[in-house]
């Protein structure tokens, strides 16, 4: 149904702060919805309904108003017209008064009605649109495979990617960290509300009752709208977390950083920046293989009575981007004190320091002492 409460009422306030005389709409059943005499709301509306059954207008003139039926009917002067939409009646616009005198006021406020049916359908449509789209984002998210070239295509036409984008998720939880799906929806359809006058079409996206998908514009690594989204948090006793994905160029690159970026966010119980390399890191060498591969090269330290000092070497060496004399110093040890750590470690693991990819699994060895992470 095209005619809702909130578009009767918006034409009745909008066309009589055009020409100052009562409007009424009125449904296809003849019932008055909105009207600037709220007296006469919910009310029959006779021509109203003889309007809408014939789908032609009907003026009303002081002669045609029998003197007997004055004040039981609303059979009284005006000017009733169908607003017609693809060839059928969706509503009347009644303007009170003598036709020859508001002919031009009646023509002004069926011209607002018509404008205003327009927008309301045109919102439907886009709202209609958004929620495919929102649909598919969604499943193409949850299923690589499911993202075809059709699927492809529909998504880069609704997405601007002239420039990259920085993709960010947003989660409303309870401060608790329960779960409430409703009142966390709730919490999100007001954000989305006081947001609605600054966001472009492309750049928000629903994917969950209180999650969404902020696409930015903006590089600075700062949430947008952050403050606002805070407050509103604050005000229905909510958090908010969000994760920023890695940026885009592309839908493609879009999905790519925002799987993963789902995946920081269902896993962390904060807020986070996926693009970290230790979390990644910390993320790939829980698979189960590579554990084994790893407590291997700790044990073959375990037992060195300078195993610790030898793991921070390690580290701090990765830390000082791999020049040797800054490393030393930051160890406040020799350099040929630090060559001969390398040869122990190379003796005991057989990984040499100075080979980068030795380095790296060594690297990732002593990234932390393995003992909490869980296997997956």
């Amino acid at each position: 149904m095209i005619l809702t409460s909130e578009l009767a009422n918006d034409i009745v306030e909008r066309a009589m702060q055009i020409i100052h005389h009562n409007v009424n709409v009125i449904n296809t059943d003849g019932i008055i919805v909105a009207s600037g005499d709220k007296s006469r709301i919910g009310e029959l509306h006779e021509i109203g309904l003889t309007v809408a059954q014939q789908g032609v207008p009907i003026s009303i003139y002081d002669e045609d108003v029998e003197p007997q039926l004055v004040g039981k009917t609303h059979y009284a002067p005006g000017i009733n017209t169908p607003i017609i939409v693809n060839g059928k009646v969706v509503f009347v616009v009644g303007v009170s008064g003598n036709p020859n005198e508001i002919s031009r006021y009646a023509a002004l406020a069926v011209l607002t009605a018509e404008l205003l049916t327009k927008q309301a359908i045109k919102n439907r449509e886009i709202n209609w649109s958004r929620r495919f789209t929102d649909m598919l984002l969604i499943k193409c998210l949850d299923d690589e495979q499911i993202i075809d070239d059709s699927s492809y295509r529909h998504l880069a036409s609704l997405y601007d990617f002239s420039g990259p984008r920085t993709p960010y998720l947003i989660q409303i939880r309870r401060l608790d960290g329960r779960e409430d799906k409703f009142a966390s929806c709730s919490c999100l359809q007001e954000i989305l509300r006081r947001l609605a006058v600054e966001l472009e079409n492309d750049e928000v996206s629903l994917l969950e009752e209180d999650l969404m998908l902020l696409l930015s514009p903006q590089h600075d690594g700062a949430l947008p709208y952050h403050q606002l989204i805070e407050q509103v948090c604050s005000e229905r006793g909510r958090k908010m977390v969000s994760v920023k994905g890695l940026r885009a160029v592309n839908v493609c690159s879009m999905l790519k950083s925002l799987r993963f970026a789902k995946f920081c966010l269902l896993n962390s119980g904060h807020s986070l920046d996926c693009t970290k390399a230790g979390d990644v890191l910390s993320s790939a060498i829980c698979i189960r293989p590579y554990r084994f591969l790893l407590d291997l090269i700790r044990d073959r330290l375990a037992h060195n009575k300078l195993s610790v000092e030898l793991q921070d070497t390690i580290k701090t060496y990765m830390q000082q981007n791999l020049e040797l004399q800054r490393t030393a110093q930051s160890l406040s040890i020799h350099r040929n004190t630090l060559k001969n750590r390398f040869k122990i470690i190379k003796e005991a693991t057989g990984l040499d320091p100075d080979c980068i990819e030795d380095l790296m699994l060594l690297h990732f060895a002593f990234l932390d002492n393995g003992g909490d992470r869980k296997e997956m």
